[in-house]
């Protein structure tokens, strides 16, 4: 299991970006994370599925009940709920930032994002009730999304907001360039460990850069 052997979304990338020089053909990110093993990755490589949806990441393997969708913090990546998604008794989608995996340009309209992330929702559930939740970043969006669906007279099951912080005028801070620079350093650091272990190409890193910034616009 790529996981379980230290593998991250970091080092995903760069995996990636080998695997696609090999067969000749882009696959989406999510692909890595819902094949963390050899063996299913080589049997969905195999079937070449264009169409998949390239921001749902299944992290567990229930099945059966309602699934909880949990939406990205400001790094994009799913990665951390991982551990929290095998403690949860349901089918557990994380909905990774677009542009992660550098084939798309990010995201910079929180209203834009939560459409979309319904988008991607409605491909495994396509009515309510809705179990969603957010980290920190995540959750504006989370709640936004509860918005948008509400305003539709669509149930919300639950909606989960965690480490975040109510969005009020004095709370908003400006950043300069290199402030930005600092801030995800800072959090590539704690999300991956310290610099010898981002050892992946700088393409890579520029795609999760680039979608740091464009979650703080």
């Amino acid at each position: 299991n790529f996981f379980e052997l230290g593998g991250h979304s970091l080092l995903a990338i760069g995996m990636k970006s080998q695997i696609e020089k090999m067969i000749g053909y882009e696959i989406p990110m999510n692909t890595l994370f819902n094949a963390t093993t050899i063996a299913e990755l080589a049997k969905i490589l195999d079937k070449k599925d264009e169409n998949q949806n390239r921001l749902l990441v299944k992290l567990n393997t229930k099945e059966g009940s309602k699934p909880f969708f949990c939406i990205h913090a400001i790094s994009g990546t799913v990665f951390p709920f991982s551990e929290l998604a095998q403690k949860i008794d349901s089918p557990f989608y994380g909905i990774q930032a677009k542009g992660l995996d550098g084939s798309d340009s990010p995201l910079t309209d929180l209203k834009e994002m939560a459409k979309i992330y319904i988008d991607s929702i409605k491909t495994i559930q396509s009515e309510g009730p809705y179990f969603i939740g957010g980290w920190s970043f995540g959750g504006l969006i989370a709640y936004e999304i509860a918005r948008l669906l509400s305003e539709r007279n669509e149930k919300i099951g639950i909606l989960t907001l965690f480490d975040i912080a109510a969005p009020t005028p004095e709370s908003k801070i400006k950043f300069l360039e290199e402030d930005l620079d600092k801030r995800f350093a800072f959090e590539m650091q704690n999300l991956f460990g310290n610099e010898k272990e981002l050892s992946v190409q700088s393409a890579e890193v520029k795609a999760f850069y680039d979608v740091f910034k464009a979650n703080f616009k």
